[in-house]
C-alpha cells in the first residue's frame, strides 16, 4: 500500500461522534457559497502544516493569524487540511479559521462517510472536499449529503471517467488534482488536458502544483476552459508574507 492508501485506511477506521444539538444549530447557520470574484484571479487559500510528498513542517504560524492574513490578501475561500497522521492537521482547526476570518471555509480530508460531513458542519465548515477516486459509487449518496447539510462540495477528480461520473453524481463545482494520489508526482498539464472535459456551468478548481502568478498565467493561456478558481496550499504555507502571497496570485 502507499501513503494514501493509509490515510485513506485511518480514515474509514475512524469514529466520529457528533452531537446532535450542535448539528441542529449548525444547521441554521447561514450558507457561504464558494464563489468566483468579480476582480482578479478566485484564490483558495490553503492552511496546512505538512504533507507525505513534504514532510518538513511548511510554517509555524497559528491557523487564525494565517486565516487572516490569506483574507487580507483577497482569498475568496480558505482550505484547511485536517487529516492529522500525514498533514498535521485538526478537525478544530476549522473552528480556528472560521472564527479568525469571514471567507467561506473549505474543509479538507479525506472524507468516506455522512458523519464525517456532520462533523465538518458543526465544526464551522461552509464546504467539504469530495475525492472521486476514493468515494467511487458512494459519491452520488455523499454529495447528497453534503447538500442536505447545506454544504457545498469540491469534488476531486484525476481522469476524464471521474470527471464523468463527477458530472452524473450532480457535482456543481469539479476540482482537477494536478497531483497524481498513486505516485504523488505533480503536473499542471493535467488541469490542461481535462479542463475541455468540465461542462461551462459547472465551476471548473485547478489544485496543486501551483507556485506562483506564473503558474496561474500558464494554466490561463493554456487550459481549452479557463479555470474559475485556483485552490493553493504548499506555496502559499512557506511564504513569509502570505498577504502579498495571495495578492500576487489574485492579481495574477
Amino acid at each position: 500500500m502507499n501513503v494514501i492508501d493509509y490515510i485513506i485506511n485511518d480514515a474509514r477506521s475512524r469514529k466520529v461522534s457528533v452531537d446532535r444539538k450542535r448539528l441542529e444549530n449548525a444547521m441554521k447557520e447561514p450558507i457561504h457559497p464558494l464563489i468566483t470574484k468579480d476582480r482578479g484571479n478566485t484564490i483558495i487559500a490553503e492552511i496546512k502544516f505538512k504533507s507525505p510528498s513534504e514532510r518538513k513542517m511548511l510554517s509555524t504560524e497559528s491557523v487564525e493569524k494565517i486565516a487572516a492574513a490569506y483574507e487580507k490578501g483577497g482569498a475568496a475561500a480558505v482550505s484547511v487540511v485536517t487529516e492529522q497522521h500525514y498533514f498535521d492537521g485538526s478537525p478544530e482547526y476549522l473552528t480556528k479559521a472560521k472564527l479568525a476570518c469571514a471567507a467561506p471555509i473549505l474543509r479538507k480530508d479525506f472524507l468516506v462517510k455522512p458523519s464525517q460531513l456532520e462533523e465538518s458542519k458543526v465544526l464551522g465548515a461552509d464546504g467539504v472536499l469530495l475525492i472521486a477516486k476514493i468515494l467511487g459509487e458512494n459519491l452520488p449518496a455523499m454529495l447528497a449529503k453534503a447538500d442536505s447539510l447545506g454544504l457545498w462540495s469540491l469534488v476531486e477528480t484525476h481522469s476524464a471517467q471521474e470527471i464523468e461520473e463527477a458530472v452524473a453524481a450532480g457535482a456543481k463545482i469539479i476540482g482537477v488534482n494536478n497531483r497524481d494520489l498513486d505516485t504523488l508526482k505533480v503536473d499542471l498539464n493535467t488541469s490542461v488536458k481535462l479542463s475541455a472535459k468540465i461542462p461551462d456551468d459547472l465551476i471548473f478548481v485547478v489544485e496543486s502544483g501551483i507556485n506562483g502568478p506564473k503558474d496561474i498565467d500558464y494554466l490561463k493561456k493554456n487550459c481549452a476552459r479557463k479555470p474559475d478558481a485556483y485552490l493553493i496550499g504548499s506555496s502559499l504555507m512557506k511564504a513569509k508574507d502570505k498577504t502579498q502571497a495571495v495578492k500576487e496570485l489574485v492579481d495574477a
